[in-house]
Formats: structure tokens, C-alpha cells, sequence
């Protein structure tokens, strides 16, 4: 339902397992027996969820601002009365903190291209999404990076649930932005970039200044 992709309907029932089996189609028609996986934000709980489903399509994964779970609230009332456009105005800033303002207004403009009715749907069910138990099935090693200065939601630690990916390292970055991938882009994919060529570790937490 974003960019060129056909609109979906206010009512049309989001589920992770559809999305995940859509990935994986493309992974099978694509002839590609493993891959590496990288996602950011609600994408990165996406990424989450092939992984934990098919564990052994999956070479190694890379999660950028993450969370195994949907926010506890929505700005879905704000947008149906003011706009897709006005809730990025106010949300942005916080989002990406780091950004002038011309990279800031290139990232509202490209996501107010998102219809309503997509938006619609997607905020009803992403709150409803829980993956904290299922990421115990991810058997690749994966990193994991967020910001260490955003407050923690549906959680008493700073990123617990990273704990539940048996082979994971986390990468703690010393910045406020929530959208940590957007808003320091270079940063995250060098970091990305490393893990994929560096051979493979378990380490339980790793913070980066």
C-alpha cells in the first residue's frame, strides 16, 4: 500500500504471516536458498518475523530500531481528522532529530505519499503485533541497533527482549532519534555492513560510542 504498490482498504486484515510468506515468496521465485535480512523499524519487526518463521531461509540478520512488538498507542485518530501529511509534521522532528530540514521535508514528502486507507488498517492491527516469543526462534546470528536515549515502551529495560535472540548483538548508539536507521543513515550501515563481513559471535550486549 506504499509508493507504487496497489492502496489497501481501511479494512483489509494485516497479518505478520502474510506478510512473512510474501517474502518468502519472493525469496523461492528469486531461486535464493539462504539470505541475509536487514529491516528498520516496524520493518525491522518484520524481519523478526521471517526469521522466527524460517529460520533456515535466513543467513544472517540485521534489525535497525526495532521492537518485537507494535507501539502501545497509534496517532490513527490525529491523522483521520488533520492528514497523513500534518501527523508526519509533528511526528518527524522527533523521528529524525539529526536531519536538516531539507532532508526532514524529503522524508515527509515521500511518506505523505502513503493513502489514508492503508495507513488506516496498518495502525489498527501493527499495535496488536507480539513477537517476543517467537524471536526465540531465530537461529541466525543478528544484530540489533537502537538509540540508548529513547524511553522504553511495554518494557522495564532498556531492549530486554534482545535477550530472547539466542545468537544476537546489540548495538547501542548514544542518540535520541527513535528512528535511529533514518536519521543516522551512514552510521547504521557501516555497522550493518561490518556484521555481515565479520565472521559470527553470540555477544549478550555491546554498547557503541
Amino acid at each position: 500500500g506504499f509508493g507504487r504498490s496497489t492502496a489497501m482498504p481501511p479494512d483489509y486484515r494485516w497479518s505478520i504471516d502474510d506478510i512473512t510468506d510474501d517474502i518468502d515468496g519472493l525469496i523461492t521465485h528469486l531461486g535464493l536458498h539462504q539470505v541475509n535480512v536487514v529491516g528498520c523499524k516496524s520493518g525491522g519487526t518484520i524481519a523478526m518475523g521471517y526469521a522466527s518463521k524460517y529460520p533456515q531461509k535466513v543467513k544472517a540478520l540485521a534489525v535497525i530500531g526495532p521492537h518485537p512488538y507494535g507501539p502501545e498507542e497509534t496517532w490513527l485518530p490525529f491523522i483521520e481528522e488533520h492528514g497523513v501529511q500534518r501527523w508526519l509534521e509533528e511526528t518527524m522532528p522527533r523521528r529524525l532529530a539529526s536531519l536538516s530540514p531539507e532532508a526532514m521535508q524529503w522524508w515527509i514528502e515521500l511518506m505523505a505519499q502513503t493513502p489514508l486507507s492503508t495507513l488506516q488498517g496498518y495502525l489498527r492491527w501493527f499495535p496488536t503485533v507480539n513477537l517476543t516469543e517467537n524471536i526465540r526462534h531465530i537461529h541466525a546470528p543478528t544484530l540489533v541497533v537502537t538509540g540508548g536515549k529513547i524511553p522504553n515502551r511495554k518494557s522495564g529495560g532498556n531492549n530486554e527482549w534482545q535477550k530472547n535472540i539466542p545468537c544476537s548483538t546489540l548495538k547501542i548508539l548514544p542518540v535520541e532519534s527513535s528512528h535511529v536507521g533514518g536519521a543516522y543513515p551512514d552510521m547504521c550501515a557501516k555497522l550493518v555492513a561490518d556484521f555481515m563481513k565479520a565472521p559470527k559471535s553470540c555477544i549478550a550486549e555491546v554498547a557503541c560510542s
